[in-house]
């Protein structure tokens, strides 16, 4: 059995509000971020790599009350924010002990790929996919079908962890084995009851 992990609210914390409010803006921006950036069209962009973070800066400041610095600060917020998820990287930790090998799947734009990704938690992964680096993006079949052929590996002998209803729906479909994560004890005992794994002492 294989393991393929999302990274967001999975591996790496991802909290959106957590971030707006962490913003040193005016309650009026603080909503124009949460309604046009963190939740519209451009971030969508940034997540498929169809538009650089430069280019949605552009766009958006042009018919917002943002600014390109407001949404800079922002788009900076959003990497540094991106912190590990201790219970997950003991369970990761626990699954290259079995020797089981791990990969990664996320939707996310190259910029904050970029600043992450030399984080000592990659070395777990055998390989990756990243969204906005061959722009294609979960839950589109596309992208499932193209990390099988990059890994070489078949959906029914992996086991795919995502926190996104939709992903898990798609990737179901293709033949996966899959659990909607939740960050739950439940949820984690779930999967090491999947792959065979002692559960975690107290």
């Amino acid at each position: 059995m294989n393991v393929l992990f999302d990274l967001g609210n999975v591996v790496l914390n991802w909290d959106p509000q957590a971030i707006i409010s962490s913003l040193n803006l005016t309650e009026v921006k603080k909503r124009a971020i949460g309604s046009e950036l963190l939740g519209s069209d451009y971030w969508l962009e940034l997540d498929a790599g169809c538009s650089s973070e430069a280019e949605v800066i552009e766009r958006l400041e042009q018919n917002s009350v943002l600014s390109a610095r407001d949404i800079q600060q922002c788009l900076d917020a959003t990497k540094t924010s991106l912190l590990e998820i201790g219970p997950t990287i003991e369970l990761m930790q626990q699954i290259a002990d079995q020797q089981i090998q791990m990969y990664c799947l996320s939707n996310m734009s190259r910029e904050t790929y970029a600043f992450i990704k030399d984080r000592p938690l990659f070395n777990f992964f055998e390989d990756l996919v990243i969204s906005g680096e061959v722009k294609l993006i979960k839950p589109d079949p596309d992208i499932f079908n193209y990390a099988l052929d990059k890994f070489s590996i078949q959906a029914a002998d992996t086991l795919f962890i995502d926190d996104s209803q939709a992903n898990i729906d798609s990737a179901a479909q293709l033949g996966f084995c899959t659990v909607l994560f939740d960050r739950s004890d439940d949820c984690y005992q779930q999967i090491r009851a999947l792959l065979g794994l002692h559960s975690k002492s107290c």
